[in-house]
């Protein structure tokens, strides 16, 4: 018995997303990086209080633990606001989706070593030609 072999004339379906969809992503996207700024900038000004410190030369241990405290509070600040921002960026989005658009988004979550950022994922299977 022959193997079945696909018709040559054939194409593989393209994912794509309707131009609301397009639209969404892309405010979401800009959304998303606008509002993030502000705690990018605090974990940046952290970041150089303590650098600072640690490169004048001034041995005070007890000013060294509250700056990196304060670096590790605005770190984790900026991640948890990343993550709501995130989240309530896409929501729109993906109950925007349909079932096979989700369905072919959790295919590529699942696949090994595959990027764990929803957003980044959407940017890749749907990225126009």
């Amino acid at each position: 018995m022959a193997a079945f072999q696909a018709p040559v004339d054939v194409l593989p379906v393209r994912a794509t997303l309707t131009e609301a969809q397009k639209q969404m992503l892309k405010a979401a996207e800009i959304d998303l990086n606008s509002r993030i700024v502000p705690f990018a900038e605090k974990v940046s000004r952290a970041a150089k209080d303590l650098s600072r410190s640690l490169l004048e030369g001034k041995a005070d241990p007890e000013l060294r633990g509250r700056l990196a405290d304060d670096l590790a509070n605005r770190v984790s600040e900026l991640a948890s606001e990343a993550i709501r921002l995130r989240v309530s960026a896409l929501s729109a989005l993906i109950d925007s989706l349909s079932p096979d658009q989700k369905k072919l988004l959790l295919s590529e979550l699942e696949k090994p070593g595959a990027d764990a950022d929803l957003l980044n994922i959407m940017k890749n299977v749907f990225k126009e030609n």
